[in-house]
Parts: structure tokens; sequence; C-alpha cells
């Protein structure tokens, strides 16, 4: 990968935009099933916002197109395009790139501070003690945003490794290097992580008319 210029795209989606009665004609039929599973609405809006950025970002129009890894990571079958969603409150965020990447989003919520306990090493729980719910979000962010990338899931458990310091430095993680970003909107907070340092990270906003750029 040396002098390999790796890029990120973030799509960032408000489930608020989106309209189930509009959109299920366009996504594939297992999120179709999968919509039908669920009771409440937003749950079913964020299966809906999902499927519909596969369509508009990635081109998928069937099921056959997507593969899932061992722990259930979805890739696409006939691309080197690696990508990853992740889904909170009203946002949707997904993370393409062409290298192994993982994103993952988080509700800033002051009740699920109880979870560093078991889930962080002892220098990751000393800083949320000192730093409170920012840096818990930090961290949680950061650790998911791994055990997506690797496609370990919580085979990788999130209290084996640590992710400081919190900056965009190289840490090395089951024996390959990752690179973090952190990016907030409104009360959520996002992190995604890349095999190999990003050159360049664009966040669009996306709905399904259009992606508007909106930094980088």
């Amino acid at each position: 990968m040396n002098g390999q210029k790796i890029e990120i795209q973030l799509y960032v989606a408000d489930i608020r935009d989106f309209s189930i009665q509009g959109g299920l004609d366009k996504i594939t039929s297992k999120r179709q099933e999968q919509i039908k599973l669920y009771c409440q609405l937003e749950d079913k809006a964020r299966c809906l916002t999902a499927g519909l950025m596969e369509r508009v970002i990635l081109k998928v129009e069937s099921d056959e197109e997507i593969g899932f890894g061992e722990n259930g990571k979805p890739y696409l079958k006939n691309s080197q395009t690696h990508y990853n969603i992740a889904h909170s409150g009203n946002y949707v965020v997904m993370a393409v790139s062409d290298v192994e990447v993982g994103v993952d989003i988080e509700r800033i919520d002051e009740e699920a501070l109880d979870a560093a306990r078991i889930c962080f090493t002892p220098l990751e729980c000393n800083l949320v003690k000192e730093n409170h719910t920012d840096k818990f979000f930090e961290i949680w962010t950061a650790k998911e945003s791994i055990m997506k990338a690797t496609g370990r899931g919580f085979t990788l458990l999130p209290e084996s490794f640590t992710v400081l310091p919190l900056d965009r430095t190289a840490h090395e993680i089951e024996g390959r290097k990752w690179y973090f970003q952190w990016d907030r909107i409104e009360d959520h907070i996002f992190c995604t992580a890349v095999e190999n340092y990003p050159q360049f990270v664009t966040i669009s906003r996306f709905s399904i008319h259009s992606k508007t750029h909106s930094g980088n």
C-alpha cells in the first residue's frame, strides 16, 4: 500500500428525510423483509435509509450483489470497494474506501457511561473519569469501528485492545495499523477506522435525490 492515496468517503443521512412508503421499491428484497420485522418506525426508517444508500451510492440492485463475512460484515461481491454502515438515533452513516474500513455512530447519552467498566482498558477508564461523556463516546465509537473494520465484531472483545491515544496516529491492533477520524453531527458522534492513513476524507449529506458535499 506504500504510495497509495487512501480516500474515505463518508455519507451521512437523516432518517427524518425519508418516507417508508416512498422508498421500499428501491431497496433489496432482504432489506424489505427486515423492515417488515421491525415494530418501531425509527427502526424501519434506519433500515430503509441504509438500503437506499446501498442502492444510490454503491449501485446495489439485488441481494446477490452483497456477501457477508464470517461474523456478518457486508461486502460487495464483484468490487474492490469496501464499505460499512452504522446507525444511531436520527442518523445513518456509510463509509466507503478502497481499503478495509469500519464506522460507528452513537447518540451521546450519559446513561451509557457504565459500559466503560467492562468494555474499556484501565487507562481508558481513567480517561473517562477525567473527561466524562465526550471521551467515553470517542473511545466507544473507535472500538466499535475497529471491531467492524476487522470483520471480527464482538469476537474481538472491546476490553482486549486500546484505542489510545485518541488521535490520528497509527494504532496497531490485531497486527495491523489503523487510523481513526471522529466527526460530529448534532448530538451524535461517529468514528471511522481505516487501514492505512487516509490522505483524503470527504463528508457528504446524503438524500435520495442528491449528495451535497459538506466538508472534508
